[in-house]
């Protein structure tokens, strides 16, 4: 029988976490099946993401990249040229993991992302442990972590609306993160482990120095892999560390020659990617021109109380118990790293949001301390987990509508239109393998329909005038001029200046090569323009026209 209390994870506990983690990513994967068996004999062809697909396909397009050779990556959904950059790397590894493989990148992507997703409540189980010694306590932590989220589901019906944070934002919840992309869950995964190790730091009377047996490689390891994979989440831990060291500093009235080696590991390695990053926003027009445009407002208050609604509710009387004792034993790091994050995502910089990644982490981890110290002495103890599991439907409702919700245009209406782009007619897949052969590893710029073009990079290697409402520089812009030149029904108002260029942030950057028409392209207008183009290829329903 398996011990209740241990001071490490047990055989058993590594069993359960793993049959805990494959169950979790079989049922995010469902609906990728539900949708290849819903449209197999449609007319449709699915194209590779459900869940954030619009940035998915900017990483299969990375993906690609990586499986022609590449390690510097271009952003292909703008047309403008500019140099290739070294940034994120993982996709660019798994392009090249694909093609020695021979593997398609879509596949490896999903291969992968599933393979993040275990890895990562794995990860945070092994959070739990340098926490709680008693088995139980840290199961409830993992199933909070990955169940935990907020009321949006209950809005729904009663706004009309969908504009809740648990139903669009990836980067609080786990398992949201887990259905998105790779380098997300990764991420997470990586700040539970750093975030393991510092708790042991800062316990009374640790004063170890940092080896490799102790953590210390690990902290060095995690840093960089954080600040390559997701270096919005690397400025909450090192802020709260600082603030932790200070406090420290303001009780013992020292700081230890200990703490500021774990202190070098934690900066040094961030430090060159850092820079590069830097040295790339102020030299590469282009790159600058995109990373600037991403800045979103920031999340409004009231609706990150009721993204994190359930937990916080749970959480407080831990909470409470903080503010009054304030211990060094994980209360206090806790702490603090949730107010940064919370304080990070209003700060007056780009993506204030994203800083808010891996929030549900020290959120979780007060609901459990709330749960297992306060809310179980209400209950009498043959029914505590019983009510604990009839409560994990309610706080995790808004989950099973993020799950659902991409696929419910395909497999119930069979639309598509440009909010709900996962799928293409499956005659622009014949296309984009010509213009892929066609196009080698020579630069083409390709105009198509937005919806199409989304995709074209990732599947042909190409760059297109307008693919991606962050990742086109002026990208409402170019997105008005493009469907405008399709929507032309007099050929004498044809617009060349989107062909030649100068529909971009610095004219004449780019020329169209080829212009796409098919069922996408039709939706948009009459697309007369084409007739002064010649056309070069037919696949099905789609004609490829050449402009130069």
């Amino acid at each position: 029988m398996q011990a209740d209390y241990t001071g490490h994870i047990t055989t058993s506990e590594w069993r359960w976490v793993i049959i805990m983690s494959v169950g979790v990513a079989l049922v995010a994967f469902v609906p990728f099946v539900w949708v290849l068996l819903s449209i197999s004999n449609s007319t449709w062809r699915f194209m590779g993401a459900l869940h954030d697909y619009q940035n998915s396909a900017v990483y299969l397009a990375m993906m690609e990249q990586g499986a022609s050779g590449r390690w510097l990556m271009y952003y292909l959904h703008t047309p403008e040229p500019h140099g290739g950059v070294f940034i994120e790397p993982l996709y660019a590894l798994l392009g090249h993991l694909a093609r020695l493989t021979s593997f398609s990148p879509i596949v490896m992507f999903h291969v992968v992302r599933v393979g993040a997703s275990i890895f990562m409540y794995m990860t945070i189980y092994q959070l739990a442990s340098h926490i709680w010694i008693r088995v139980r306590t840290r199961r409830i932590f993992l199933v909070l972590v990955i169940v935990a989220s907020g009321v949006g589901w209950i809005l729904v019906p009663l706004t009309q609306s969908f504009d809740y944070i648990d139903l669009q934002s990836p980067y609080i919840y786990p398992f949201f993160s887990s259905l998105s992309n790779v380098h997300l869950p990764l991420a997470i995964a990586t700040v539970a482990l750093l975030a393991s190790v510092i708790i042991l730091i800062f316990r009374p009377s640790e004063t170890t120095s940092p080896t490799v047996s102790n953590g210390g490689l690990l902290v060095f390891l995690g840093v960089l892999a954080l600040v390559l994979l997701y270096p919005f989440a690397y400025v909450p831990v090192i802020i709260s560390f600082l603030i932790n060291l200070g406090i420290y500093w303001v009780d013992e009235r020292k700081i230890t020659k200990p703490h500021l080696q774990w202190l070098s590991l934690f900066i040094i390695p961030a430090l060159p990617v850092l820079m590069y990053y830097y040295m790339v926003y102020q030299n590469n027009g282009v790159v600058q021109e995109i990373w600037r445009q991403q800045a979103t407002p920031p999340p409004s208050p009231i609706l990150l109380m009721l993204a994190i609604a359930f937990p916080l509710v749970i959480a407080l009387p831990a909470l409470g118990r903080v503010l009054r004792r304030f211990n060094r034993d994980g209360d206090q790091f806790m702490f603090i790293w949730l107010l940064v994050m919370i304080a990070c995502a209003y700060l007056p910089v780009a993506g204030q949001e994203r800083f808010l990644l891996g929030l549900m982490l020290p959120l979780s981890y007060f609901a459990t301390r709330s749960i297992v110290d306060f809310w179980f002495n209400f209950i009498k103890r043959k029914w505590q987990m019983r009510v604990f599991a009839a409560l994990l439907p309610i706080i995790g409702t808004s989950h099973l509508f993020v799950l659902i919700m991409p696929i419910y245009p395909i497999v119930f209406d069979q639309q598509v239109d440009d909010t709900a782009g996962v799928v293409l007619e499956r005659d622009y897949i014949g296309v984009f393998t010509w213009l892929k052969n066609e196009i080698g590893n020579n630069r083409a710029v390709i105009l198509a329909s937005p919806n199409t073009s989304l995709w074209l990079p990732s599947w042909s290697g190409a760059q297109v005038v307008y693919g991606h409402p962050s990742i086109t520089t002026q990208a409402r812009y170019k997105r008005q001029a493009v469907i405008r030149w399709y929507q032309t029904s007099d050929i004498s108002q044809c617009d060349d200046r989107l062909l030649q260029g100068d529909y971009s942030f610095r004219a004449n950057q780019y020329t169209v090569t080829y212009v796409l028409w098919g069922p996408q392209e039709s939706q948009l207008g009459a697309g007369v323009c084409r007739d002064r183009l010649r056309a070069v290829f037919r696949f099905g329903n789609i004609w490829v026209y050449r402009y130069n």
